[in-house]
């Protein structure tokens, strides 16, 4: 296995990932497998952010079956986070790990002591099959919590920028675009529309509301 990366090595990676989309230079194809690439790279080098956020299971009986559960997390997390709203992957991916590791716990029964070197569980009567990296009811919530406190901050700014930024991270009616896609929409050069992000992406960093869903 690939040595542990550091949170900072882990950054640069989303922002090669940045680079290939706002590039336009790949064919869908082909970006899609870089980028499905650069994933699990990530995944296998940040093993153990899973472990360390399951170590309080480690005396239970199906433990490997909730390290499994812990990766499902972490790859929902990689494949949600944007480098440009929050600047530590490690503190993000935590959220998802311990979700997606507690979520599966609780449908063991577990009931954990910190009190004793043991863990109390209850058999369930059936485990389905594991689940995909699809959306729950509390990653769709949590996607319309932060887009609404995106567009509250949105409001400070001129109409046109309000959209931009929509089309950046693909908010509201909003697919998700590059850079290069959007400037010509607006005729503008595509560093302009780069320094509009940045200025928008500065505010949303200080907002504390936002910061709060992290």
């Amino acid at each position: 296995m690939s040595r542990f990366m550091t949170n900072a090595e882990t950054f640069k990676l989303f922002e090669q990932i940045d680079e290939l989309k706002e590039s336009g230079d790949l064919p869908d194809e082909v970006l899609n497998r870089e980028i499905a690439a650069i994933h699990s790279n990530i995944v296998e080098r940040l093993s153990f952010l899973v472990y360390s956020n399951c170590k309080m299971y480690r005396k239970f009986p199906n433990y490997e079956d909730l390290v499994q559960e812990g990766y499902i997390g972490l790859l929902r997390a990689v494949r949600k986070f944007d480098r440009n709203l929050f600047p530590n992957f490690f503190v993000y991916s935590e959220r998802w790990i311990r979700h997606s590791v507690k979520r599966a716990a609780s449908r063991f029964d577990i009931v954990y002591n910190p009190n004793k070197t043991r863990v109390v569980y209850a058999e369930p009567s059936e485990i389905g099959k594991e689940e995909e990296v699809d959306s729950t009811p509390e990653d769709t919530f949590f996607e319309k919590e932060k887009s609404s406190r995106i567009e509250e901050v949105l409001n400070d700014f001129p109409v046109r920028d309000r959209e931009i930024v929509k089309r950046i991270f693909g908010l509201c009616e909003f697919d998700q675009q590059t850079l290069r896609e959007i400037g010509p929409l607006f005729d503008l050069t595509h560093e302009r529309i780069r320094q509009i992000k940045n200025k928008v992406i500065s505010k949303l960093r200080k907002n504390e509301s936002l910061n709060e869903l992290y």
